[in-house]
């Protein structure tokens, strides 16, 4: 997806919103009507990490946190994927070594660092092939919030902080896949990731949770060096912000539509600009997963965690979904 237009955010234009509502209506509609299909109901306990906003909302370190968190429980998870932007439609066991971003998405070759992780388009498909793989205690959806194709065991709907629901209308006259009153009536807790800038959390009809996503290891950066950031993620500006954050000096700052696919002609380019000013190229773990090993050197990366204000809260609604 590329830089959602302005009238998207709080505060926009409101013409082009009434303009699209028609649309929006006819999508809303859409929404309801496939959701209220039944879907497969896994042998396993099924988490599902989701958001009602198009776009980054921190959906993929949360799916890596609760994995954490079910390890410490004793589980063995295994993530579930649609692969968004691979060219495999799945089921298929994701392995770094074998796939590229080009066949399974960046989402699942990162999450793959961490345990086992599967990409299927149909999800139910893809959850009978975990279970027959016969690893798994637990299965962690990343994504699939709005796919009825799979039965929830629990529903953990991430927004973040800062842009909240933007003007909250349905596409295209805002960026909400859904009403926002759906979506919390779907869900079973709302983890807000940063500062709730938009009072998401007042009379919020479900249990709250608030996190933060930290860099895991900010010193192992040059802090006395110049850096050029170049990211093509949900939000980009998240990532630049962090960084400026850390005390780095960025001399520029290059965002590219989401999920975008490096060419070598744009990495030449980003080397010949960093070349020119004397600085160090750094970008995401989720970016690197879409530039091949072979151009991968003298590219730096910002490994990031996701840090839960009240991890006994989420660990009493983990062990309330696994029985």
């Amino acid at each position: 997806m590329r830089s959602p237009p302005a009238f998207w955010q709080a505060g926009g234009s409101s013409l082009p919103r009434l303009l699209l509502t028609p649309a929006s209506w006819v999508k809303t509609r859409a929404v309801r009507s496939r959701l209220a299909r039944a879907g497969y109901r896994s042998r396993l306990p099924v988490i599902c990490i989701g958001n009602a906003v198009m776009g980054g909302a921190g959906k993929t370190p949360t799916a890596l946190a609760v994995a954490s968190l079910l390890k410490d429980l004793g589980h063995i998870p295994a993530f579930l994927s649609r692969g968004y932007g691979g060219s495999l439609k799945g089921p298929v066991h994701v392995d770094p070594t074998q796939h590229s971003a080009n066949e399974v998405g960046d989402e699942p070759l990162l999450l793959a660092r961490s345990g086992d992780a599967w990409v299927s388009r149909n999800r139910a498909d893809g959850a009978r092939a975990i279970e027959d793989n016969g690893k798994a205690s637990v299965i962690i959806m990343d994504d699939g919030f709005q796919n009825p194709g799979l039965e929830k065991s629990l529903s953990i709907l991430v927004t973040n902080g800062t842009f909240g629901i933007g003007n909250g209308a349905v596409f295209p006259a805002g960026p909400l896949r859904e009403p926002w009153q759906d979506a919390l009536t779907r869900s079973d807790a709302l983890l807000i990731i940063g500062d709730d800038r938009h009072g998401l959390s007042a009379n919020c009809p479900i249990p709250m949770l608030e996190a933060v996503i930290k860099p895991r290891n900010p010193d192992a950066l040059d802090k006395n060096a110049s850096y050029l950031a170049f990211a093509g993620i949900g939000m980009p500006e998240k990532f630049f912000t962090t960084l400026r954050d850390m005390g780095l000096n960025l001399i520029e700052t290059l965002p590219y539509p989401d999920h975008y696919r490096y060419t070598q002609k744009d990495l030449a380019t980003i080397r010949e600009k960093a070349d020119m000013c004397g600085a160090i190229a750094i970008t995401t773990e989720k970016d690197l997963m879409r530039i091949s090993s072979s151009e991968r050197p003298g590219i730096e990366t910002l490994p990031v965690g996701l840090c839960v204000s009240d991890p006994a809260k989420i660990e009493s609604l983990l062990k309330t979904a696994l029985g």
